[in-house]
């Protein structure tokens, strides 16, 4: 706490990391409701910081925040979380935290469950981030594609489905990166159901 002022940035960086440590801690513990304050605590502390890695480590605290949030049931909350980062962050040119966006993304989608507004959040994901050369941001883009496939085919819209998944492949089975062919594998999969 005596170190947050400090100057120095590799200062900062280790109060941040012991921040996000802290949260994590009491996560296992159980302890949802000082877990999630040590993260606003956090957030509110360094969101302005100019320190790319402290940036990402606050944009990691609001994923944390808001997947704790899903464990408590407070849907609503957990969708600002996400929603907060994708504004504060999905203009920034790293791509560290340019994860951290996509990944809010994926998870506002998921809990938006089997729905179009799913869908539209997915498609926001995929518009977004679909030219982007890091691995795991094409990772999410990747599960956005199934996803969507996914609830297509729960909503009876078989045609719509499978042209989603035809992206999928087309988009990504030249893929080196194995979580990325999984989702292939897993379209292939789909589609001969």
């Amino acid at each position: 706490r005596e170190f947050k002022d400090s100057k120095s940035e590799s200062i900062l960086e280790q109060v941040a990391k012991a921040y996000i440590n802290k949260g994590v801690v009491l996560e296992e513990q159980g302890k949802s409701q000082q877990e999630i304050h040590v993260y606003n605590t956090f957030i509110k502390e360094f969101k302005n910081s100019k320190f790319e890695p402290i940036l990402e480590l606050v944009a990691k605290a609001y994923i944390n925040k808001g997947v704790t949030l899903e464990h408590l049931g407070e849907s609503q909350q957990e969708i600002d979380t996400y929603d907060t980062l994708i504004k504060e962050f999905g203009d920034s040119k790293s791509n560290p935290i340019l994860e951290q966006v996509a990944k809010a993304y994926f998870n506002k989608g998921i809990t938006l469950g089997e729905s179009q507004m799913a869908i539209d959040v997915y498609d926001a994901l995929i518009k977004e981030f679909e030219h982007s050369k890091f691995e795991p941001i094409l990772e999410l883009v990747a599960n956005a594609y199934y996803s969507k496939g996914v609830i297509l085919g729960e909503l009876g819209e078989s045609k719509k489905e499978i042209d989603t998944y035809d992206i999928l492949i087309k988009e990504f089975k030249d893929s080196k990166f194995n979580p990325i062919l999984e989702q292939v594998a897993k379209a292939y999969i789909n589609k001969g159901i």
